[in-house]
């Protein structure tokens, strides 16, 4: 059968079923591409977020001796350190004035110091206690940075090659597994479509091979060519492309979803008529769109499982590096 030799009223049928066809088509192939979508952005997302998490934990892995004296030592020191920081330097220069004229009295008593030695000691012991904060800061943070470089070095000298922090970590076994929950779903989500679809698709091969290559595939040119035979303007194929091609040029065509809903709308009206045939394979593609959108459904259910899997996932692979290194930031 060829289109272009079809009389006006099989053309009319022809054109109704394969625009009827391409929708219900599309109104299943729309959320599964949806879904396929989603998946592979939450497949990318988990997949990063593992090798970002690895990272995390490598360099905290790098620098855990570093890290013990940070949450250890060097809390002590800055305790030390701040001990006296809230005291006003006057006040602990009038400290260091009682504590110098006190000794000078005993020195003098015991000593018999002569005066310049006892003024000397006296003004040392308010400029000692009157800068006694900065003093203390300056050799506690000595100590510490001291600290922080030993820390350095020795975790320098134990660092572990990549492939043995990759092996402890267990990161390939942690991607694979990623990769094989979701190739799982796509290749469940793909079959599910080819059953969805299969009957639609014959369809559609059936009919499409009436007509020429690169008209095709094309929603919106079938639905307008229906309605111009629809309405009288077009008699034959001819006629409907050279009216499609006029209206193009003057940007006449309707838009897809008016010319889809002006053909779904002629639908009600082609009732009447003793069509049988078009109209049994508009009802099962009808009853097919339906199907496909309950199994949508569950597949929607199962990527919520899945999503959720790998996310137990995470959180186990967290609690078993605990128990591996409890000392370690990343936990």
């Amino acid at each position: 059968m060829d289109i272009r030799n079809l009389h006006t009223q099989e053309l009319e049928d022809f054109l109704y079923s394969y625009t009827i066809a391409l929708h219900n088509f599309n109104e299943i192939n729309a959320p599964y591409s949806e879904l396929i979508e989603q998946a592979s952005a939450d497949y990318e997302k988990y997949y990063q977020k593992k090798i970002n998490d690895f990272e995390e934990w490598k360099q905290s892995k790098k620098s855990q001796n570093l890290y013990d004296v940070k949450n250890n030592k060097i809390p002590v020191l800055e305790k030390k350190r701040d001990s006296l920081q809230k005291l006003p330097s006057v006040l602990l220069g009038i400290l260091g004035f009682i504590i110098g004229f006190i000794l000078n009295v005993l020195l003098i008593a015991i000593f018999s110091i002569s005066s310049l030695v006892s003024l000397i000691l006296l003004v040392l012991c308010i400029i000692f206690s009157y800068n006694i904060n900065k003093i203390k800061k300056v050799y506690y943070n000595i100590k510490i940075e001291n600290i922080k470089k030993a820390a350095i070095q020795k975790d320098e000298e134990n660092e572990s090659s990549e492939v043995t922090l990759k092996n402890e970590y267990q990161l390939e076994e942690q991607l694979n597994t990623i990769d094989d929950i979701y190739n799982d779903f796509i290749e469940e989500l793909e079959e599910s479509f080819k059953q969805d679809t299969a009957s639609i698709v014959s369809y559609l091969d059936e009919l499409e091979s009436s007509i020429p290559e690169n008209y095709q595939d094309n929603i919106e040119l079938a639905s307008n060519l229906y309605i111009y035979v629809y309405d009288g303007r077009a008699n034959n194929w001819k006629e409907a492309i050279n009216l499609f091609h006029e209206d193009q040029k003057h940007n006449e065509l309707l838009n897809s979803i008016e010319a889809l809903s002006e053909v779904i709308e002629s639908g009600f009206n082609r009732i009447s008529y003793n069509q049988y045939e078009t109209n049994n394979n508009i009802k099962q593609m009808s009853n097919q769109v339906e199907t496909a959108n309950q199994n949508i459904e569950k597949l929607n259910e199962n990527f919520n499982d899945i999503t959720n899997e790998v996310i137990n996932l995470n959180k186990e692979s967290l609690n078993e590096l605990k128990q591996m290194n409890p000392k370690n930031k990343y936990n």
